[in-house]
């Protein structure tokens, strides 16, 4: 069960009203496609939503850092912000199995629906707790959005991040993804599509929706649905990994974005009936 309280639940869904209605009304000039295209779209509209609401966090320095040894795997405090100054290359940051029980309320999600220009919890059930995160999209051309907003990576600390997704069910002409670096200034993107591409995006305000690489996977088996979405954001080096194996191109020099927080997105265009299930999410320093 979510506890996030209904007014900050108010104020999301006003804030992305508005931006929804905007985009929306210039999106006649984009292609219809399940690929590059109608991801222009959706992020646009979605981009401002989220991140008008997103809460603020400091830089993490009210902790120095320190010498005592820790442990493995440290296990950051979920009630607030990660103080990444505690954390070195090798070290596990935050993992999660999604199987508290309950939604954990870190995470916030956003749901968009393109054809009625609207926030409608109805297009889509977004459920955690089972030991998945699953995510399902009733209709055409939506778009669903989970952020960790204790996760926010400041400036120039180096994060691998990576979740296992599945597609679930006869439909899975859809694109999953995750992302790095979510701030007010943009964000990037690491996505696969259903049918074997992926891209590396780059969402800026000023410039709009930019492919900085993309191509197919090799010998892509489309009956295995379940696969291993991983990306580094390293300093201007961006790497796209999918089921450990870095696809020939995914990698690309960009210095736009420094900083953000980190999550995962769902999109459909022209299909009905699409659920995805995330199995964990991985947050570590290389």
């Amino acid at each position: 069960m979510k506890t996030r309280p209904s007014l900050y639940k108010t104020l999301l869904a006003g804030c992305a009203l508005a931006c929804v209605a905007l985009a929306c009304g210039t999106s006649a000039s984009q292609p219809e496609d399940p690929g590059l295209g109608a991801t222009q779209t959706a992020l646009a509209a979605t981009q401002a939503a989220v991140l008008a609401t997103a809460t603020p966090h400091p830089t993490a320095t009210s902790e120095p850092p320190t010498a005592t040894p820790r442990p493995p795997t440290p296990t950051p405090d979920p009630r607030g912000p990660i103080n990444f100054n505690r954390f070195s290359s090798g070290d596990e940051v935050y993992r999660t199995e999604f199987d508290l029980g309950e939604w954990e309320d870190e995470w916030l999600d956003l749901a968009i629906s393109f054809d009625n220009r609207s926030i409608d919890s109805k297009i889509s059930d977004v459920s955690m707790g089972d030991g998945t995160l699953l995510v399902s999209l009733k209709d055409t051309w939506q778009q669903v959005y989970v952020f960790n907003e204790n996760a926010y990576v400041p400036r120039d600390v180096p994060i691998y991040i990576e979740a296992e997704v599945d597609n679930l069910g006869p439909t899975r002409n859809n694109n999953i993804s995750i992302l790095c670096r979510v701030s007010p200034e943009g964000w990037y993107e690491f996505s696969i599509s259903s049918s074997g591409l992926w891209w590396i995006w780059r969402y800026t305000p000023q410039q709009g929706y930019i492919s900085l690489t993309n191509g197919g996977l090799q010998n892509y088996d489309q009956s295995i649905t379940s696969h291993t979405l991983g990306a580094s954001c390293i300093d201007d080096r961006l790497t796209l990994y999918v089921d450990g194996v870095q696809p020939r191109n995914a990698q690309i020099r960009d210095a736009t974005l420094r900083e953000g927080m980190v999550g995962v997105a769902v999109f459909v265009a022209n299909v009905q009936n699409v659920n995805v299930e995330f199995d964990y999410f991985l947050l570590s320093i290389p």
